[in-house]
């Protein structure tokens, strides 16, 4: 009998590995990337640290990153998938799933591992991509910070990033508008000396 650990292997190996790769995605650890729009579609398979030698849990993040919005923060854009934290969009599956709640899965004793790597394959193929799909272009995520709407960042995260977007895209007076207001967050400790080296790059470039 595999112990959970073999099992999460055995998932990744046996029915996400193969359905990801027909979809042109690589593998690196934990993270299966792909190109489109000149960004990275991400999945990352996440395990819990309070897994045990007799249940293995684990969720499933799904993620964007930006080439544009890399080189202005970063200078380059990374040569492999980088940690969640540097993600310009991240959303767990289990809240693109109906109910929307953060969903974990469990492999133990009772797993059987070909009924869950169907139904997780089936997630990320019906839910998965066509969410990172519609948010990859730099456009669609301009237009999805516009919107208030920022999953996987805070709000002044999403300012600072729909700044960058709004210059180098437009529409100009949207751009004004964003600079004005992360200028109000200067004032604001102790955010403040972020954001006005954020402004003064901005400017710089």
């Amino acid at each position: 009998m595999l112990a959970p650990d073999e099992k999460f292997k055995q998932l990744l190996t046996t029915a996400i590995t193969p359905t990801l790769r027909d979809l042109l995605f690589r593998k690196v650890g934990l993270y299966y990337f792909r190109k489109r729009s000149d960004n990275w579609e991400l999945l990352q398979f996440q395990r819990s640290w309070s897994n045990t030698a007799d249940a293995t849990r684990f969720t499933i993040n799904c993620g964007i990153v930006s080439f544009r919005l890399a080189r202005f923060v970063l200078g380059s854009v990374p040569k492999m998938p980088t940690p969640e934290y540097n993600w310009h969009y991240s959303q767990r599956l289990g809240f693109l799933m109906p109910g929307g709640q953060d969903t974990w899965w469990t492999l133990d004793a009772s797993t059987a591992v070909d009924s869950l790597g169907s139904e997780l394959s089936g997630l990320i193929v019906d839910l998965a991509i066509p969410t990172l799909d519609t948010h990859v272009s730099d456009e669609a995520l301009r237009d999805l910070w516009l919107s208030g709407r920022s999953p996987g960042l805070t709000d002044v995260h999403r300012l600072m990033y729909v700044s960058v977007l709004l210059r180098d895209l437009g529409p100009r007076e949207q751009y004004d508008s964003v600079r004005s207001e992360l200028g109000v967050l200067t004032r604001k400790r102790p955010i403040s000396v972020m954001v006005s080296e954020h402004l003064q790059q901005l400017s710089g470039e």
